[in-house]
């Protein structure tokens, strides 16, 4: 089995006490979308889009409610519309958490649903790809002082065949629990068998607030 690996920015919370969280980032993206359900079929795209992101930790417990929802659509290079989306749910554990002279770290790890869909056209033919999986969650926060925070997500597809992928972000702090968010992210996904692949690139930038 191969690891499913990508930053998503999802924010975990690195405060000591209870801290939970929303976040909404404007996504442009562009990548490679191949069904191989009648032949290998591939088409070139580009678009935009949005990403949700929520975290909710009740009380002083450790555990963290998880969901996001992502949404994208666009052209590809033949003109034709396309679209794919992106749904998360679930719940971590806190399983370190530290502060030092350097700031305040954690990680997080959990378990989530995870579905994703894509839909585009080829040689007028419309092509669907879906996947619904379960994913092992580990992600990472630090909070660096001066307001800038790193975030970052790490899932292992626990049911399928996915190839890694990653991405990178950085957060910065503009108000008291209120920071914008940049980042790059590299998605790949595989859709079982026939082995249809989502291979995408996106900059993403938004902002988040904690309550």
């Amino acid at each position: 089995m191969k690891y499913l690996l990508t930053f998503l920015l999802i924010s975990v919370t690195s405060s000591v006490v209870a801290e939970s969280s929303i976040s909404n980032r404007f996504v442009q993206t562009e990548g490679t979308l191949t069904s191989f359900g009648v032949g290998a079929v591939s088409q070139t795209v580009d678009g935009e889009g949005f990403i949700i992101d929520a975290r909710l930790e009740p009380g002083d417990t450790n555990f963290i409610v998880m969901g996001s929802y992502e949404g994208f659509k666009g052209l590809d290079i033949q003109g034709s519309d396309w679209s794919a989306d992106k749904k998360m749910l679930g719940a971590g554990y806190r399983v370190f958490e530290r502060a030092s002279e350097l700031g305040k770290f954690s990680i997080v790890t959990g378990l989530s649903y995870f579905s994703h869909k894509a839909t585009f056209r080829s040689g007028g033919m419309t092509f669907i790809m879906d996947r619904d999986t379960r994913v092992f969650v580990g992600g990472f926060n630090g909070y660096l002082g001066q307001g800038l925070e790193i975030t970052g997500e790490l899932l292992l597809d626990l049911e399928g065949d996915s190839d890694p992928n990653f991405s990178i972000g950085l957060g910065f702090e503009l108000v008291e629990d209120g920071s914008i968010f940049v980042g790059y992210e590299d998605s790949n996904l595989t859709y079982g068998f026939p082995e249809d692949t989502s291979d995408m690139t996106s900059l993403t930038m938004g902002y988040k607030i904690r309550f």
